[in-house]
């Protein structure tokens, strides 16, 4: 229970987050233990801590790792209460998605057991889009931050050091229950300004297991083991996908949504990534990444420059790989990737149909994307499509039009599909999803395969999507890796001088061993005919479920 939950009277509320005992840190952030395989690091906690350390604040994050089994997960809760009792903080803040939510209020039960004189914060696409899922009479949660956090805690942060002069319902940017009156009072505050993304510092990367988040994976450079991080070099989408939620998101703030920090902040970034994490790779990680033709000149520009920024090697020959769309992708920017390093190139194409890119207001063209495509080959750039099936309206015509489109384009580093989910904060959950989601049913939103419940297929056909999805999945998957995979690839020779002169050449035999032993045995799996046998039974297990 939080402290609205306890019995006091109403006006004593705020004086109940005021500290009773000597708290060792400002903030203490806590990643869901349903992350723990996550193999991202927690970029909304690294940024928020940074600007928080800035500000001189004492901030620590408790990211759990490990399995995510039943046994495993309590393991991480016992972890976490243990965290709780030896760092009694002012704030703990937790991030919450939709499909976390059971997590994270199991996890909002367990902070107050153990720090009942803390304020509870949620943030957080989950929090920004729907405050009310944790703002409620009796909620372990005392405020909810909606949309960029960075100068919303820090406020909170003063109101909480100087309470006489700053009021909580002054603090914008919040969601929270107000105790003065007799009735408790649902508050939301003002739109908080965007921040400028030049005051944004580097990620708190020293506060995480960076070992474990740097071992070498090939989840985000598609089929190729990389020891890499993601980097933000903006922030916001103009765009208004019919199935995305992002741009729901960003409109929670007051002002520009789309922003770029500047080209040399991103450049330091990498720098210190380099000399104190020994990076091999890594990926800018934007929903509009190349809209702005300035910056992107001023990133080839800085990108290409021969100086030696470590003692060792220079950061043009770090080799990266990005995602853009279709619509302001030019000839002229494939080139200049291609000149500064970048290996790949993702464009989520989503459907072969123009009928349904028009209906989810996708907003490009079939034509925008051959071209993308056709210039990646021209230039030697690994292309990677990314698809949704399950698309509202969607036909058997139009799956077979998707078929033949992505034989036509023939993205070179394969391609994955995904299954539309009607995610709450997106169009089509307002407008298709009924009935509405309540918040008992949010774990049905874990998983990226198509949910058995009729009201999640939003297509129009009936057709086996589970059929489609992996037979799909098979037949555009890049060359498998001891297939042929590095014969005459123009890739070739950028990846194998940075896997040369990586700290890590060990890990990367280790997962190359580990990938020849699955390959010899899904050889002979399907020499047997037991693929399709041992999907058919996991599919029905996951239909039974």
């Amino acid at each position: 229970m939080g402290p609205h939950g306890s019995g006091v009277q109403p006006e004593e509320f705020e004086s109940l987050l005021l500290p009773t005992f000597k708290f060792m840190l400002d903030f203490l952030f806590i990643t869901s233990p349903t992350n723990a395989r996550n193999p991202h690091p927690p970029y909304y906690f690294l940024y928020l801590s940074a600007y928080l350390r800035e500000k001189g604040l004492r901030v620590k994050i408790v990211d759990v790792k490990g399995g995510d089994r039943p046994h495993e997960l309590e393991v991480h809760y016992s972890t976490i209460s243990q965290e709780l009792r030896c760092n009694p903080s002012r704030f703990v803040g937790l991030a919450a998605f939709h499909s976390d939510y059971p997590a994270i209020m199991r996890l909002g039960g367990i902070v107050k057991l153990n720090q009942p004189d803390t304020t509870l914060l949620v943030g957080n696409a989950h929090s920004t889009i729907s405050p009310q899922d944790f703002i409620f009479k009796e909620s372990n949660f005392d405020v909810a931050v909606l949309g960029e956090g960075e100068e919303t805690c820090y406020d909170l942060w003063c109101w909480y050091d100087k309470p006489v002069t700053k009021r909580l319902d002054e603090v914008a940017g919040i969601a929270y229950m107000s105790y003065v009156l007799k009735e408790p009072e649902y508050v939301k505050t003002k739109k908080r300004r965007v921040m400028d993304m030049g005051d944004l510092p580097s990620p708190s990367y020293d506060l995480v297991d960076m070992d474990y988040y740097l071992y070498p994976q090939k989840l985000i450079i598609r089929r190729i083991y990389t020891s890499m991080v993601c980097i933000f070099a903006g922030r916001g989408c103009p765009f208004d996908c019919d199935f995305c939620a992002a741009n729901n998101v960003w409109q929670a703030n007051e002002g520009k949504a789309c922003r770029l920090r500047p080209v040399g902040n991103v450049i330091n970034e990498i720098v210190q990534l380099k000399e104190f994490y020994s990076i091999d790779f890594f990926y800018l990680f934007d929903d509009m990444f190349g809209m702005s033709k300035k910056w992107m000149n001023g990133w080839f520009e800085w990108k290409s420059k021969t100086e030696t920024y470590s003692s060792r090697k220079s950061i043009v020959e770090i080799p990266y790989a990005t995602q853009t769309r279709a619509d302001i992708c030019s000839e002229e920017m494939i080139r200049g990737l291609k000149a500064t390093g970048c290996i790949q190139l993702d464009i989520g194409v989503e459907s072969g149909s123009q009928q349904l890119l028009d209906q989810v207001n996708k907003g490009i063209t079939l034509d925008q994307i051959r071209h993308v495509f056709s210039w990646c080959k021209k230039y030697k750039l690994r292309s990677f499509a990314t698809m949704l099936l399950n698309l509202p309206g969607e036909t058997s015509k139009d799956l077979e039009s998707t078929h033949q489109f992505l034989k036509e384009i023939k993205p070179s580093a394969g391609v994955i599909f995904g299954v539309t989910t009607p995610y709450p904060g997106t169009k089509i959950y307002e407008d298709q999803f009924k009935p509405k989601l309540t918040t008992d049913e949010y774990h049905l939103l874990i998983g990226n395969r198509l949910n058995p419940l009729e009201r999640f297929r939003l297509s129009d056909h009936k057709l086996d999507l589970e059929v489609i999805w992996d037979r799909w999945n098979r037949e555009f998957k890049a060359t498998p890796m001891f297939e042929r995979m590095w014969a005459a690839k123009p890739y070739q020779s950028q990846y194998w001088q940075a896997v040369l002169r990586s700290e890590r050449c060990s890990q990367y035999v280790k997962c190359w061993g580990k990938d020849l032993v699955k390959t010899f045995l899904l050889w002979w799996i399907h020499k047997l005919g037991m693929y399709r046998l041992l999907k058919r039974i996991q599919y029905r297990r996951r239909k039974n479920e």
